[in-house]
Order: structure tokens, then C-alpha cells, then sequence
């Protein structure tokens, strides 16, 4: 199936967190579960058609909605005005300032982290973690051992720093390329 297929044959399936929306999804693939791969691949191709339909549909609504707020902004500024535009059934427009904060010296800010105890807020992005522990793995420079939980069922794969990795199927629709 792909690249990870051996190393994933050996990990427990990845659990998926309970509630409302896994129950709806169980209960999608409970009506679902009696049809052929081709029927269930057209379906998905049409949900994802779909779904970029409402993404672009999105995007057009996301840059008017920039543009409303970026002129609101400066018509406040221009205008010196500190109370909101209120409409006649109580809803209001209003605008503050707020402080964006980045890190331009890594070394000095984690210095920083450390003088003032706090280091145990520091996280590491989930998408870059997995590509660190990815390339790790293929390298050969991270090993596998499989951990049970209290009851002895396989918990993950426990590598070096406290990191759990489990296996996980990913379907992919991918369209005809252009000409």
C-alpha cells in the first residue's frame, strides 16, 4: 500500500477520540458498510467535489470578510472613534487594538522560557513532530518498542522523548493531472 506499510503492520491501530461526531460517523459507515469499493469511491469523489466546492466558496467569503475588517479598522482609526457601531437590535461593531507576538531569536527566547520556569508550557507543533519522528524512523535513528497499557493491550509505540505512535489508514483522492 505505501511506504509505511511494513512498520505500520507491527503498531496498534491509532484510537479515535469518542463522542457525537465519531457516533455519526460510525453510523454513516454502519449504512455504508454493504457496498462495493467502486460505489464507495464515487461516493468520495463526489463528497470531495463537494467539499472544494464550500472550500473555494470559503475562500471568496474569507478575503470580503478581510477586506471588511481592515476598512472598519482604519475608519475607526481615522475617525479617533473608542465606542462600537451598534445597529438598531443590539448587535455592534467594534474595534481594539491587539499585541501579535513572534519569536525572532530562538536561542534568547528559550533562554527566556528557562530563567523564568517555564518550560514545561513549551510544545512542539504536531505536523512538525510527525516529520521529525518520520525521518528519524526511516533513517534508522529512532527505535520501535511496542507499550501495553494497564490491561496489556498495545498502547503505541513509546520512542525516545515520550512520544506514542500508532497506525492509521489515509485515503487520498487525487484528480487527473491537467494537460
Amino acid at each position: 500500500m505505501g511506504k509505511w506499510t511494513e512498520v505500520a503492520k507491527g503498531l496498534p491501530q491509532e484510537e479515535l477520540e469518542p463522542g457525537p461526531f465519531r457516533e455519526k460517523i460510525n453510523a454513516l459507515k454502519d449504512e455504508r458498510r454493504s457496498r462495493a469499493l467502486a460505489a464507495l469511491a464515487e461516493e468520495y469523489r463526489a463528497v470531495r467535489a463537494e467539499g472544494d466546492a464550500h472550500e473555494e466558496k470559503g475562500k471568496g467569503i474569507s478575503a470580503r470578510r478581510l477586506a471588511l475588517e481592515s476598512l472598519i479598522a482604519e475608519t475607526f482609526k481615522t475617525e479617533d472613534r473608542d465606542i462600537p457601531f451598534s445597529f438598531e437590535n443590539g448587535d455592534r461593531v467594534q474595534c481594539s487594538d491587539q499585541i501579535a507576538v513572534k519569536c525572532a531569536d530562538n536561542d534568547k527566547v528559550l533562554a527566556w522560557v528557562k530563567e523564568k520556569g517555564l518550560e514545561r508550557l513549551l510544545s512542539v507543533h504536531a505536523s512538525r513532530l510527525t516529520s521529525l519522528m518520520k525521518t528519524r524512523i526511516e533513517s534508522g535513528e529512532e527505535t520501535i518498542e511496542l507499550t501495553t497499557d494497564e490491561k496489556g493491550r498495545p498502547r503505541g509505540v513509546l520512542l525516545g522523548g515520550g512520544v506514542e505512535v500508532a497506525m492509521y489508514p489515509e485515503v487520498k483522492f487525487v484528480k487527473k493531472a491537467k494537460k
